[in-house]
């Protein structure tokens, strides 16, 4: 099953934003997929000042701990695994106008021998 996103809605502040991030991340939650440690990120006042609310800017963060657990959520989201700053495997889509991430650390690759991190 992959992620449904429908048509993002308009949040008219960076409170709303983060409301809507929390409501998808309980639709997230109720998903049977590898458990994985939370974060809800606020959009900088700066940021949106300037540029307005980007789609792909980061709000969930999802932190795995294994890379199995990354290629799981990938699989849900509909995306494919990359590697953020040349080591660090990551998922990330959008979901009803928000940025979700799913990464694990260098060190729980398992696509490289051991001691080759």
């Amino acid at each position: 099953m992959t992620a449904q996103p429908t048509e993002p809605t308009t949040a008219t502040t960076t409170r709303d934003l983060r409301c809507q991030a929390v409501q998808i991340l309980a639709r997230l939650l109720s998903e049977d997929l590898p458990e994985i440690t939370w974060q809800v990120y606020e959009v900088s006042r700066f940021l949106d000042l300037y540029t307005g609310r980007p789609q792909d800017h980061e709000v969930l963060n999802g932190h795995a701990d294994s890379q199995q657990a990354v290629r799981a959520w990938a699989d849900y989201l509909g995306t494919s695994v990359s590697l953020r700053h040349g080591d660090t495997p990551q998922a990330s889509a959008v979901i009803d106008g928000v940025g979700v991430r799913v990464w694990c650390a260098p060190e729980h690759r398992d696509d490289l021998a051991e001691g080759q991190v």
